[in-house]
C-alpha cells in the first residue's frame, strides 16, 4: 500500500555532511582565492577530509538510503533511466535514483581527491601539507598540480549538480532541494520504505573516530 504523506528518506546526519561540505567548499575557495589565507584553507580541508571520511563510512553502516548499496544500478536500469530523462513521466526512487546516485559518486570521488593530494600539496615557498615530507619535491609539486585542476573538474560538477536540481525542479517538479533540508520526500512511497531513525549516536561516534583519524593523520603523521 502507498501514501501521498511525506515520508523521512534522507537521515539528519547525511543531510548535516551535505550542508556542512557545501558550506566548506565554498570557504576553502573564498580562503584561497579570494583571502589568500592558507591557514584557514588547510583546516578546511582537514575538515572536508574528516566529513568525507564519515561519509564514507556512513555509506556502509548507515540508514537505508545513505548506504552505497542501495545506490548502484545495474547498466541496463541506467541506461532506461537516461532515455526517459526527458519525458515528464519517469519512474520512481524513494532513494536516491540512477542519475543521482551517479552524482553521489562523482563528487565523492573527485572531493576524495582534492582533499588528499592537499595533503601533499605545497605553494612552493612556506606552505606544505602534512605528506608532503613522504614524497619528493617532483611528486610533491606534480600532486599540488592536480589538486589545482581537479578542483576546477569539481567546480564543473558542481555547477552540473545545481543545474539538475533545478531541472528536476522546473521540469519534473520534483523538490529535490526540500527533501535534503527536511529530510522528507513527498510522492508515493510504499509504507515500510521510509526510514524510521536517523541513527544519531552510530553518527556520532562515527564522526569522532573519522575527525580523530584526520588529527592523528595531520599532527602525527
Amino acid at each position: 500500500m502507498a501514501t501521498e504523506e511525506k515520508s523521512l528518506v534522507w537521515d539528519l546526519p547525511l543531510r548535516l555532511f551535505h550542508w556542512s561540505i557545501v558550506i566548506l567548499v565554498v570557504f576553502s575557495w573564498y580562503s584561497v582565492e579570494i583571502e589568500e589565507n592558507l591557514d584557514w584553507h588547510f583546516i578546511s580541508g582537514y575538515c572536508v577530509l574528516a566529513l568525507l571520511l564519515f561519509r564514507v563510512t556512513w555509506g556502509f553502516i548507515g540508514t537505508r538510503y545513505a548506504r552505497f548499496k542501495n545506490m548502484l544500478f545495474r547498466p541496463t536500469t541506467i541506461l532506461r533511466y537516461f532515455r526517459s530523462l526527458f519525458s515528464r513521466q519517469t519512474e520512481h526512487h524513494t532513494g536516491h535514483n540512477p542519475a543521482g546516485s551517479l552524482s553521489v559518486f562523482a563528487l565523492l570521488t573527485l572531493m576524495l581527491v582534492q582533499a588528499g593530494t592537499g595533503l601533499f600539496a605545497n605553494d612552493e615557498d612556506y606552505y606544505f601539507g602534512p605528506l608532503s615530507d613522504y614524497v619528493s619535491i617532483k611528486t610533491a609539486d606534480w600532486l599540488t598540480e592536480i589538486h589545482h585542476l581537479n578542483f576546477n573538474i569539481l567546480t564543473g560538477f558542481i555547477v552540473l549538480h545545481v543545474l539538475a536540481i533545478l531541472f528536476y525542479r522546473i521540469f519534473k517538479t520534483e523538490k529535490l532541494l526540500m527533501a535534503m533540508i527536511t529530510g522528507k520526500k513527498t510522492g508515493t512511497v510504499a509504507r515500510g520504505d521510509e526510514i524510521q531513525h536517523s541513527k544519531l549516536l552510530a553518527a556520532l561516534l562515527t564522526l569522532i573516530v573519522s575527525t580523530s583519524a584526520v588529527c592523528l593523520l595531520v599532527y602525527f603523521a
